[in-house]
């Protein structure tokens, strides 16, 4: 959908090749089972996702429908990504953040802990999970069980969570060869911050000219702008992480880079 959504608004530019490098995709967590095992039995008031991968993984642990392990239980996501795939399996969502991050999923939490005995609340997680959404539901006085279930792994891996579609329109790279493209692309447009960071890391390793410059990146959302940010790289951010957003936001920014030279 981004490829559709970048060519029809990439006009006034010469054809634009878009050049799809993964660097690390999902796979289901080892562990993930006998995490499940270990809180068998609790009683959890919310339980939250902070992305799709966390849901497909979900279902594939538990071996039922999300929709009925979750019936009783009040359920929080991270943005509209995922409710879309929560919804998809008949879930009702019951909260998504004014931001679509996981501290902001922590504070506006529409209810205090406080008022309730049953403080019990299930992150649904990947491995590489930053500690920002148990740490804040902690510090409001929740009781936070983490969930492991998958993990994230090179591209490609042996079981992806994700069926790989192929598209006659995607160039598919490993993160070796993305790294031997950078030099003549434009731009990176990058959708998750473990995957800009492990896509600059590549970079930085295979650099011999030290003052080649990373291209500009566009970035999903406010936690992948403050990624590059934090990496010392030029950064534009899409206005939501809608596709039709992701490519105008890709194109103007590369428009405005034209003019500017």
């Amino acid at each position: 959908m981004f490829a559709q959504e970048l060519a029809s608004c990439s006009g006034r530019l010469a054809p634009v090749e878009l050049i799809y490098a993964p660097v690390h995709e999902a796979e289901l967590y080892q562990g993930a089972k006998a995490e499940r095992e270990a809180f068998l039995g609790k009683n959890f008031r919310w339980v939250t996702f902070t992305s799709a991968n966390g849901v497909l993984a979900a279902e594939a642990v538990l071996h039922q429908p999300l929709s009925q392990f979750l019936a009783s239980l009040k359920v929080a996501c991270v943005g509209k990504a995922t409710a879309r795939a929560l919804e998809g399996r008949g879930v009702k969502v019951d909260f998504t953040p004014t931001v679509s991050d996981a501290a902001h999923l922590a504070s506006e939490l529409p209810e205090t802990a406080a008022d309730h005995a049953n403080r019990a609340v299930l992150c649904v997680q990947g491995t590489n999970a930053r500690a920002t959404l148990t740490k804040g539901l902690t510090s409001a006085g929740w009781e936070v069980t983490p969930w492991n279930v998958y993990t994230m792994s090179p591209y490609p891996c042996q079981n992806p969570l994700n069926t790989r579609e192929a598209d006659a329109e995607l160039t598919n790279v490993r993160i070796d060869q993305a790294v031997e493209e950078l030099p003549s692309v434009r731009a990176v447009v990058a959708t998750a911050p473990s995957l800009l960071t492990g896509l600059y890391e590549s970079w930085r390793l295979a650099q011999k000219e030290p003052d080649t410059e990373f291209p500009l990146v566009i970035a999903i959302g406010a936690t992948t702008a403050r990624t590059a940010e934090q990496l010392g790289l030029r950064v534009v951010q899409s206005p939501t992480p809608s596709p039709s957003d992701l490519a105008q936001t890709t194109i103007d920014s590369i428009e405005k880079e034209d003019n500017a030279s």
